[in-house]
């Protein structure tokens, strides 16, 4: 509650209102009689400008959790991998999804008081993560390590809980991941039908090379 009010006031004195009108509304959805927060929503209306329609939502992306197997030294999963995998993702989504700036991300977990092992694991700080950014859903992924490693992403509707959609992909190495991250956004957004074809596609392509 005092987070949003403290970013509301923030936006306010830059002249931003609608963004501190958004911050305003959510606090008072938290404490709907609270008089200062009603008073600070009645100040900020006046002053936004015409709405803007938003075409599309907003993405969280968590940097991929690192599976690595305990007994293979040296490791197929580089250090940090998960977080540049996050990093590189990213803009394959921007076309379907408003993708949440990491720097912002962090920022608000931070303020928040949520690790990345938080929101991964705990529901209720997804939701909490997710309305504070105005974000309905959340990439999350990892990387397992087998003889190579897996690449899977989960899709999450923070609101409902649920996954919507996901994929998984083998890879050899960091190399050959850089290669196929549109493929794997692909097959994360396509639905089921379209998942086969895209795998089907990719497979060919490696026995052609």
């Amino acid at each position: 509650l005092f987070l949003h009010i403290e970013v509301g006031d923030n936006f306010f004195r830059r002249g931003y209102f609608r963004e501190a009108l958004r911050h305003y509304e959510f606090a008072l959805s938290i404490m709907p009689d609270h008089p200062m927060i009603r008073l600070r929503i009645d100040r900020c209306r006046p002053l936004c400008p015409a709405p803007v329609i938003v075409i599309r939502p907003r993405l969280i992306i968590l940097p991929f959790a690192e599976f690595r197997d305990p007994f293979r030294i040296p490791s197929t999963i580089p250090v940090n991998l998960g977080l540049w995998t996050s990093d590189a993702i990213a803009p394959y989504f921007s076309g379907s999804y408003d993708v949440v700036d990491r720097g912002e991300l962090f920022w608000w977990m931070g303020r928040l008081g949520l690790s990345v092992r938080d929101v991964l694991t705990d529901p209720h700080s997804r939701l909490i993560l997710a309305r504070s950014l105005g974000a309905r859903h959340i990439l999350m992924g990892s990387l397992q390590e087998i003889a190579s490693f897996d690449v899977s992403t989960h899709l999450i509707d923070a609101e409902l809980n649920v996954q919507t959609s996901g994929a998984k992909i083998r890879v050899q190495n960091a190399f050959q991941l850089r290669g196929l991250l549109d493929d794997l956004a692909a097959l994360t957004l396509a639905p089921p039908a379209r998942q086969a074809v895209i795998v089907q596609q990719v497979q060919q392509t490696e026995r052609v090379v």
